[in-house]
């Protein structure tokens, strides 16, 4: 069992929630065990302190007292008004900025002279705002058409360096390859030419020694 189980099992014999054959099997593990004895025995003194703490006595329900705050029908009474002044603040300010926005759309300008007030809503300005706007939109788009021009003259210019240095790149590549592969074919040949000539001179002591066995023979004939 592990540490939760075993403060259930703890819980539940303290308790007297368990049953005959249980509470028995129980008793013999606790017993085996001194870690969980000295565990059950200090929540047993736990059990013992808490049963000798007195119960407080029922107080006096709290609708029986008078509550030291303002009565409900004063709260209700503030919040409304309270409400109804911050939409009325709120529908000023949003009128006084709708006012202020339709004034900016239309370009209302107020003004007095010699007969009196007038009022105007920017009519006359508008073909020469036009002529600015286009102006300003051509001169916009040459602007972009410049600097689209010199990005991909530079991207043109750095892919050019990066093809030319990946191709320095593969031939060096390829020159120390071929370097590589020509050393070892000289190491090859070298050792092949040893070889050979190894196999020449045995080749050769063994012709000498037979040469020199047939002399022999030939010289002895009675041997």
């Amino acid at each position: 069992m592990n540490k939760n189980e075993i403060k259930q099992k703890l819980m539940d014999y303290l308790y007297d929630e368990m049953g005959d054959t249980e509470r028995t099997e129980f008793e013999e593990y606790i017993r085996k065990n001194p870690d969980v004895k000295r565990e059950f025995h200090e929540l047993q003194g736990v059990r013992k302190v808490l049963e000798k703490v007195p119960v407080p006595e029922k107080t006096e329900p709290m609708a029986n007292k008078p509550l030291p705050f303002t009565p409900v029908s004063n709260q209700s009474e503030n919040s409304n008004r309270t409400y109804h002044a911050i939409r009325y603040m709120v529908a000023v300010a949003a009128i006084f900025l709708a006012t202020l926005l339709t004034f900016s759309f239309i370009n209302l300008q107020v003004g007095s002279n010699e007969n009196g007030f007038y009022v105007l809503f920017g009519e006359n300005n508008v073909a020469q705002e036009q002529a600015v706007n286009e102006e300003m939109l051509a001169d916009l788009l040459n602007q972009i058409r410049d600097e689209n021009a010199l990005f991909v003259a530079a991207m043109v210019e750095q892919s050019s360096a990066r093809q030319t240095e990946q191709i320095e790149e593969v031939l060096s590549a390829l020159t120390d390859y071929y370097d590589q592969r020509r050393q070892q074919d000289l190491l090859l040949i070298a050792e092949g030419f040893s070889q050979l000539e190894q196999d020449t001179y045995y080749r050769f002591m063994q012709t000498d020694e037979v040469i020199g066995e047939i002399i022999f023979a030939l010289s002895n004939p009675n041997q």
